[in-house]
């Protein structure tokens, strides 16, 4: 059976629905907090570790933390240009979280390793 416009058009929207996710990862792995974005300072363990002590215990330091990081995930994408329609799709709050907890995870394992 030949592909119809509609066939057409939905691989269309699967191939860009593809970038955009492989985009966002990409985002959000140059802002997280266990890589260093271009033009930032490297910040060794040890810094890393006295920064997340902070907020360890302390949950409106995470609710701080969650904001700005969805502030700067969203300046970033709209500085690069991404379009009004794709910025409205995504939710900052939520990717955030997602690097909350991957920041968080990643910090408890560096404790770990001090306390043995």
């Amino acid at each position: 059976m030949p592909q119809t416009f509609v066939d057409e058009l939905e691989g269309v929207v699967d191939e860009v629905s593809s970038w955009g996710i492989a985009t966002i990862k990409h985002v959000v792995t140059t802002l997280s907090n266990d890589g260093r974005g271009y033009g930032q300072e490297k910040i060794d363990i040890e810094q890393k570790l006295e920064e997340y002590r902070k907020i360890r215990n302390d949950p409106d330091q995470w609710v701080f933390w969650v904001q700005q990081k969805a502030l700067e995930i969203q300046n970033t994408l709209v500085n690069s240009g991404m379009g009004q329609d794709t910025l409205s799709a995504l939710d900052f709050t939520k990717i955030a979280v997602g690097m909350m907890l991957a920041y968080s995870t990643t910090m408890e394992k560096e404790l770990v390793k001090r306390m043995i």
